[in-house]
């Protein structure tokens, strides 16, 4: 019988985060925010004066995209604090398989959970819209074909995502400290927020290389409708995910002889 070794590792992450709580929050926010917002917004009609679609994303749902950057930080710093207690990153590193193998099952592991987040949130958006159609069509949520761009809107949000989680995931490699990582990402959040808000010529340009803004640029193209594509900070974020995943990889050796 074949031994699959990043089969195991990543069974393995799966068992040891079956109940953790920062998991099931980043797995389940979006829809228990989506949920509220279709609840509020049930006869409410008046709420959606030209289009529902945009409507409902920038009124209900914009504190779960705001403060997504900041629920991945939470995520991985969880993740992380997992190893850090009892010293298992140095009885992980006893275990019969490569370094590349163990670094590979948890960036594996990271994707899916982000995946499956973004997954859920795009599900719930666009359920939400479609019950919302039958149940209160006067809100005309049927007079707008908004589909391809909640799609690429939730591409970009997963990837923008992945960037902003390899960062992170660096941090917390490096300091055990819950202050540092965490208040890194929420300084960030908030520097994004206020430079979105005051948004000019120069710091237009600048967003595009702000991972932690990169759902609100999202979100700003979804609402002037120029979110059918990908755009250029699509490609900053691959870039910052490739150059930080390599990062992470030589952090993650590192780690395995300074616990």
């Amino acid at each position: 019988m074949k031994h699959y070794p990043l089969l195991a590792l990543l069974n393995a992450e799966h068992y040891k985060t079956k109940n953790n709580i920062a998991v099931l929050l980043f797995l389940l926010s979006p829809f228990v925010v989506t949920l509220l917002a279709f609840g509020m917004s049930i006869g409410n009609s008046s709420e959606f004066p030209v289009n529902p679609w945009i409507a409902l994303i920038s009124k209900k749902l914009l504190i779960l995209y705001l403060f997504y950057p900041f629920l991945a930080s939470i995520l991985i710093y969880s993740l992380c604090d997992l190893e850090y207690r009892n010293s298992n990153f140095r009885r992980l590193f006893t275990l019969p398989y490569s370094v590349h193998a163990i670094f590979t099952s948890k960036i594996l592991f990271l994707i899916e959970i982000v995946f499956f987040s973004t997954l859920i949130a795009y599900l719930s958006f666009i359920l939400s819209a479609f019950i919302l159609s039958y149940l209160s069509p006067e809100s005309s949520f049927q007079d707008y074909d908004m589909r391809l761009a909640c799609f690429y809107l939730h591409v970009r949000l997963f990837i923008g995502l992945l960037a902003v989680s390899s960062i992170q995931y660096w941090l917390s490699l490096i300091f055990r400290n819950f202050v540092i990582p965490i208040g890194f990402s929420g300084f960030m959040v908030i520097f994004s927020l206020f430079s979105f808000l005051s948004m000019n010529t120069m710091n237009v340009e600048y967003r595009y290389f702000n991972p932690f803004g990169a759902i609100l640029t999202s979100l700003n193209d979804f609402i002037s409708y120029q979110s059918v594509s990908l755009t250029k900070y699509v490609y900053v974020c691959l870039v910052y995910i490739f150059v930080f995943l390599l990062i992470n990889l030589f952090t993650f050796k590192w780690r395995k002889y300074n616990n």
